[in-house]
């Protein structure tokens, strides 16, 4: 934001934006083209955009689909607004879903989308992230960063209902060497 200040652009927030939104919701429509019999969709959740445009969507064709969210335990700016009902501040640790950390910014329209359209947000460990970006490399031969595995890690614990079809979003290959070697090829 203060670069887009500084040379007089302008400044569009990844999550608190309607197009970001809207666009969010497009994966929503093209999921359903494809595969109409999915019941349960689980999505990555940092500031709420992306989560906030596919439960929109998904609502819009089917009132009856469930969209939980998942975000890391050392980052859970979203599961904790949800249970307080309205934003709080969170302490944010280091994460490997360094993508989806971070506290929501006041007045964000994605936390009212989050209420309507999503029914938890569920919290993974970092261990839980770790253990999905191997599993996915190692079974699906699939390699995401930590932000794209915390919905395989909530459903790899068990924190998700299995009625139904489900579609795991993954969102980002973005995974340092030193990291990929540290935690995932260990």
């Amino acid at each position: 934001m203060e670069m887009a200040r500084e040379r007089g652009l302008p400044f569009i927030s990844a999550y608190n934006d309607a197009a970001v939104v809207a666009g969010g919701g497009t994966i929503a429509l093209e999921v359903m083209e494809d595969l109409p019999s999915t019941r349960t969709f689980v999505v990555p959740a940092g500031g709420g955009g992306l989560i906030g445009g596919i439960g929109v969507a998904a609502h819009g064709l089917d009132p009856d689909i469930a969209v939980y969210g998942a975000q890391s335990t050392a980052s859970p700016a979203l599961h904790a607004a949800l249970h307080a009902g309205g934003r709080v501040a969170v302490d944010v640790r280091p994460s490997l879903a360094d993508g989806l950390s971070g506290n929501v910014e006041d007045g964000s329209i994605t936390f009212d989308l989050l209420k309507e359209h999503v029914r938890e947000v569920l919290l993974v460990t970092e261990s839980d992230i770790v253990d999905a970006m191997r599993w996915l490399l190692e079974h699906e031969h699939v390699l995401v960063e930590g932000s794209a595995a915390v919905g395989v890690a909530a459903l790899r614990r068990g924190l998700l209902p299995s009625d139904g079809p489900l579609v795991l979003v993954l969102t980002g290959r973005n995974v340092a060497a030193d990291v990929l070697r540290q935690y995932v090829l260990a």
